[in-house]
């Protein structure tokens, strides 16, 4: 947390503080998982935002279950009982309860049955984790962290980003330009529809 924070983002990170006081040793195995889903943060430490977003929320257990999981790659729960050593309906438990933190999320495989994935932090984990109000009123250090982890993370790559393929990006209703004669794909929320795929983040503004 090198820069200079506003005093919304100190009020929001007053609990964590405490707690960190009462808590002072950093999780080795959470600053791992840092690394394993950023790889644009290899030097990660307890003072990383993902760090500081997720620490409250995470137990050692699924901690570990999750570094054990490729990044975006779908697993069937079954096959995640080979990763925990626990049989069907524990581990179907634990991935679920990581699921309602917002780190994994579910996904559907082509015989219907549910799959999980382990995404990148954003856009991805971090924007499904603070969908939720009453997550985001008990974790308000969540806030600072998300928001300076995206600036963090666009300082980085905005130099090698191509135009309109940023990380967020405001474009109009499609039908609202359909007749305009200059217009541009990366304007068009179809076309990110169908460059995405499954994983896909889209915010509608009035």
């Amino acid at each position: 947390m090198a820069k200079k924070l506003t005093g919304g983002e100190k009020r929001c990170l007053e609990d964590y503080n405490a707690y960190k006081k009462e808590n002072p040793k950093p999780r080795k195995n959470l600053i791992k998982l840092v690394k394993h889903m950023n790889m644009l943060n290899p030097t990660a430490n307890e003072n990383s935002w993902e760090y500081i977003f997720f620490d409250r929320q995470l137990t050692d257990e699924q901690i570990d279950l999750l570094l054990k999981m490729k990044l975006r790659k779908p697993y069937y729960v079954k096959d995640l009982t080979k990763l925990t050593g626990k049989d069907l309906v524990a581990t179907a438990k634990l991935v679920d309860d990581i699921c309602h933190v917002g780190i994994l999320e579910y996904c559907s495989a082509p015989d219907g049955e549910d799959m999980v994935q382990l995404p990148v932090f954003a856009p991805g984990a971090m924007e499904t984790t603070v969908m939720t109000k009453e997550r985001s009123d008990a974790f308000p250090e969540m806030a600072p962290a998300f928001l300076n982890y995206v600036l963090d993370l666009q300082k980085k790559i905005s130099s090698v980003v191509p135009m309109g393929n940023a990380l967020m990006r405001a474009i109009p209703v499609e039908k609202a330009i359909e007749h305009e004669t200059r217009k541009v794909k990366y304007e068009e929320i179809s076309y990110w529809l169908d460059k995405a795929g499954k994983s896909i983040v889209v915010n509608v503004v009035n």
